[in-house]
Order: structure tokens, then sequence, then C-alpha cells
């Protein structure tokens, strides 16, 4: 009799374990896509990749450009504050001040929603944005990196590459 009754209580407590896991899942994050993000804490945001949220270029020559579009939606009860982060990034040139990437915002609301100017792409992880998101407000994103010209002797960096994926961080509302 003890034994049925220590295995109905495990059986019990792991279904009950497991609803609260679906229920919370369910609550954090839902993502459309094939990128996945490293850590959520807080916050009902839907993340939106057109293709994926893969950053990659191979064989680099001057003048090659890469745009990615990705969309952040609130689909909860509150505004919501989030970060944007590059993460896992890889930029093999010798010349980094070479790969420029700005950031473009629009918002379904008409609600400004910050971009970011021209800025070089990092060597190494990056938060590049941090931005608020309204009650049923889509925010969608363009980057756009580029690799300049310059004067200055580039054939070093001649079929290098870079690579990286975006990440987006809810905060906690406070």
């Amino acid at each position: 009799m003890k034994k049925n009754t220590k295995v109905s209580i495990f059986l019990i407590l792991l279904i009950i374990i497991t609803l609260i896991g679906i229920t919370f899942g369910y609550f954090i994050l839902k993502i459309s896509g094939t990128s996945k993000p490293d850590s959520v804490t807080s916050g009902n945001l839907e993340l939106f990749y057109e293709d994926n949220g893969k950053i990659n270029m191979t064989n680099m020559m001057l003048g090659d450009t890469l745009s990615k579009t990705f969309s952040v939606e609130n689909t909860g009860t509150d505004n919501v504050k989030y970060q944007v982060y590059l993460l896992d990034v890889k930029n093999t040139l010798n010349r980094s001040q070479d790969l420029l990437f700005t950031v473009e915002c629009v918002s379904n609301k008409n609600i400004s929603c910050n971009g970011l100017s021209e800025k070089t792409f990092p060597v190494e992880d990056l938060k590049i944005l941090e931005n608020s998101i309204s009650i049923n407000e889509k925010q969608t994103y363009t980057i756009n990196i580029y690799y300049v010209r310059s004067e200055d002797n580039q054939s070093e960096d001649f079929g290098k590459m870079f690579s990286s994926r975006i990440n987006i961080t809810p905060l906690p509302n406070q």
C-alpha cells in the first residue's frame, strides 16, 4: 500500500510540474523562425524573422551588402522594455572598421522606435538596442550591413567572413 501511495504522489507532482512548465513557457515568449533565444526572463513578446535570425556573409568583397529584417510584437497586457543583441559574433576581418551596419525601425502604431545610425560591426557579442513596445504594437527592424571601400589597401580582408545571430531579451517590469 505504501508503494502505491508513493507512486501516486510522484505522478501527481510530475503532472503538476509539467502543467506549470507549459503554462510558464506559453506566457514568456513565442518565436517564429529557426533561431532560438539564449534566455528570456519576462514579457509577452513574439519575434518574427523574415527567414531566420542568423546573419552570415562569407567570401566578402568590397561593396558587399546584406539586409536582415525581423519584427518584435507585444502580445501581452503590459508595455515591455527589451534589448536587441548580436550574439555568437564571428568577424575574421583584420580591418573591422570597414564593416559597418545601421538599424532602421518602423512601428505599426506610428510611435517612434529607436534605430541605430552607422556603427562598426562588432567583433564580439554586443547589445545594439534597447526599446520599449506598447500593447499590440509591432516594431519591424532592418539591419543593413555593408563592407565599405576605403582609400587604404583592403586586400588582406578579401574572402573573409562574419556571422552573428539576432536575439531579444525582455527586461523585467519595474
